[in-house]
């Protein structure tokens, strides 16, 4: 039994939701066609109704993934065990990309 996939060639598409501040990411880098999602955007009404319907035309279309800085792995795959700082900054983007799985999950997606 095979499952049918979105694409006639087969693929899945995923949009990347960038969870990271605009000051880390602009720091590290963006990743092409991903949307910044900074929970400050989902405070701002004009913004988060311009986000709304912008997600609302890709619904069913792709698969959303929320990506924060990634704090949670670096004692799993580093074996690094986080200081007070690392585990605060742990926190805030877990808190972040939170925010914006909710904002996902309250619109249905």
């Amino acid at each position: 039994r095979s499952t049918r996939l979105p694409n006639d060639d087969g693929t899945l598409n995923f949009y990347l939701i960038d969870c990271r501040p605009e000051s880390i990411a602009g720091e590290q880098g963006r990743f092409p066609k991903a949307i910044n999602m900074s929970p400050e955007k989902l405070q701002d009404p004009e913004e988060l109704q311009r986000l709304i319907d912008m997600f609302e035309s890709l619904r069913g279309a792709v698969h959303i993934c929320v990506m924060g800085e990634g704090f949670a792995s670096f004692p799993v795959l580093y074996n690094h065990p986080l200081s007070k700082e690392e585990q605060k900054l742990l926190e805030d983007d877990i808190s972040r990309t939170s925010s914006c799985a909710l904002f996902f999950l309250k619109k249905g997606f």
